[in-house]
């Protein structure tokens, strides 16, 4: 955002959108996107990450699969969070994987912190697969599934 209230790219340009009218109906003309500064709320930081999604059940044991997310600290400053799935064990029983997060990376700047000690109880959790897939425990603990909600 812009001392203005304009919300600008990274490199300053403006970011259009379509207008309102009075009403708040969306119109075809297009326009600059103004926030108004006492309408903005603080930042908020990352407090919860849901995973949605399949770990490969094809996959060997020791075999890796990474994925990130982005998060934000207090301030707003965003993060990426790159998270490691290790195959532990391979059955038709189940499959157990162990969660460990790889690294962390400062967005704006590109700086990271490799194996990061972020996790309770040794920085990883063990998570255990049923024979069809189903996620049945985290870190020995059984799972019950809770929805993802977005924001």
């Amino acid at each position: 955002m812009d001392r203005d209230g304009n919300l600008v790219t990274a490199d300053g340009y403006k970011v259009l959108g379509y207008v309102a009218d009075e009403e708040g109906n969306i119109t075809s003309e297009v326009g600059g996107i103004r926030i108004n500064k006492s309408e903005t709320k603080a930042p908020t930081a990352t407090s919860k990450i849901c995973f949605e999604g399949n770990l490969d059940s094809r996959l060997e044991e020791n075999g890796v699969h990474k994925a990130d997310t982005v998060i934000k600290d207090s301030l707003g400053n965003s993060y990426i969070i790159t998270f490691k799935f290790k195959k532990l064990t391979n059955s038709q029983e189940g499959n157990t994987w162990e969660l460990t997060v790889d690294r962390i990376t400062e967005q704006a700047t590109g700086n990271y912190i490799e194996n990061p000690s972020v996790i309770p109880e040794g920085n990883s959790l063990e998570l255990e697969f049923d024979s069809t897939g189903k996620l049945v425990r985290i870190g020995g603990k059984f799972f019950r599934r809770r929805r993802c909600r977005r924001i």
